[in-house]
């Protein structure tokens, strides 16, 4: 597994989402998918829509490779990737959940007063770049938790949040 360097993010920057470009095949699918991160309604002009990381060391990087170039004294709840996936159609990000100190422990699921263990949800899944500022938000603000947001009886590999 290659190297990437870390991805720092400054005081500045500590509640923007922060977006991993992963493909560098398609220059204008790039830059169509960040006009679309500053036309997100929820966005005001005063703020920036993401740090955005947009470094050819990334290129080819996995999901586990980001998230180990991430530093962990300042990782965010969320991160976004621009993969090849994104670079067509829709052009749906990947959201991955940022693992914490709960998370290092097997996780099983949710237990209710039945017994019934609900499993969670936390795989990442796509959502358009319109969407990227409320997500985070919510997640950022503990509004919403990651598995509301990403695929519940739908197919994961297929499955795009696009708003409420």
């Amino acid at each position: 597994m290659p190297t990437r360097p870390l991805i720092v993010r400054t005081d500045d920057l500590e509640f923007e989402p922060c977006v991993v470009r992963t493909d560098f095949s398609d220059e204008a699918a790039w830059q169509q998918i960040l006009r679309r991160l500053n036309n997100d309604p929820v966005r005001s002009t005063d703020l920036p829509a993401a740090t955005v990381v947009d470094d050819p060391a990334f290129d080819g990087a996995t999901v586990e490779e980001v998230l180990a170039a991430i530093a962990a004294d300042d990782s965010p709840a969320v991160f976004f990737v621009a993969d090849a996936v994104t670079m067509r159609g829709e052009q749906p990000l990947l959201a991955v959940k940022v693992p914490d100190d709960e998370d290092d422990a097997p996780d099983e699921g949710d237990e209710d007063d039945d017994g019934f263990v609900e499993p969670t949800r936390d795989q990442p899944f796509r959502l358009l770049p319109e969407t990227v500022l409320s997500v985070h938000g919510n997640l950022t603000l503990a509004n919403m938790d990651f598995e509301d947001y990403g695929p519940s009886d739908d197919d994961p590999t297929t499955y795009v949040y696009r708003g409420l």
